[in-house]
């Protein structure tokens, strides 16, 4: 795949897929040091040996953006991403049928002291052997989680490992359930096709105008009243990155939880 050290790259509609770590971590993307900005990508169908099948970061200061995770697998831990001891923000992402197989964050693992928030994302049918089936937080960890959906993660949506202290996980406007947090709705986000992998919303989702108040959509072509921000990858100041000119997010075709090709489109 890709491997960076101390640099600044950005990587812009991009396609990462079909890639292996035979012995280590970081199958897709391995990047060590530097605020790197990955946006409007598609990361799918990579492995890693250990930890990290798409993405591996270490000590970042890092943006991701309208990125598409998927299908990515890892013996251990983060098999859609693994991030230790980075800062980072991730917003209007879809990570969705990751696997870490043999131990937990089957979507997310955020390790090490790393502080992560995740806003406006989607995280859907990811899977692990131990905890974390969504996101895994752990060893001191800081993450706040703001206006995202959830749905049909195994074992859990959010696992946080101890040590615990107060306030090091935040759950907020979002959509999950059990899990408590102001404005947190416990529904059917009503996406357009769930098996078929189009998650826009359908006209009527409780979704739609229910994200945190401070935000706005970018694209309002949903909006019931006003720009208040929908929950989930298409909603909030982020959402207009999902207008792709080049087509490389639609044309990406996955495997469906059902078995069938499905194609992510606006």
């Amino acid at each position: 795949g890709i491997s960076c050290d101390n640099s600044d790259v950005v990587i812009h509609n991009c396609i990462v897929a079909h890639n292996r770590s035979n012995d280590s971590d970081g199958g897709g993307i391995y990047w060590i040091y530097g605020s790197p900005a990955i946006t409007r990508s598609h990361i799918h169908s990579n492995s890693a040996f250990e930890s990290g099948g798409g993405i591996r970061g270490y000590k970042l200061r890092a943006t991701i953006t309208n990125c598409t995770i998927a299908d990515n697998t890892a013996t251990n831990l983060g098999a859609g991403a693994f991030f230790v001891q980075d800062t980072l923000t991730v917003s209007n992402c879809t990570f969705v049928k990751n696997n870490s197989s043999d131990d937990g964050g089957g979507g997310v693992a955020i390790v090490l002291y790393a502080n992560i928030t995740l806003q406006n994302c989607n995280v859907i049918a990811n899977t692990a052997e131990e905890n974390g089936g969504g996101v895994l937080i752990s060893d001191n960890s800081t993450a706040r989680i703001n206006n995202s959906i959830f749905r049909k993660n195994s074992p859990d949506d959010v696992y946080h490992e101890p040590p615990m202290r107060q306030g090091l996980i935040e759950v907020i406007y979002s959509i999950i359930d059990g899990w408590p947090g102001f404005g947190n709705l416990s529904v059917d986000p009503l996406f357009e096709d769930l098996l078929g992998g189009v998650f826009h919303l359908q006209p009527f989702s409780p979704a739609i105008d229910a994200g945190d108040p401070t935000l706005e959509d970018a694209d309002d072509r949903l909006g019931k009243e006003g720009k208040r921000s929908d929950i989930g990858v298409y909603g909030g100041p982020g959402n207009e990155g999902w207008e792709d000119p080049y087509g490389i997010v639609s044309r990406s075709k996955l495997s469906s939880m059902n078995g069938e090709p499905w194609i992510i489109t606006r």
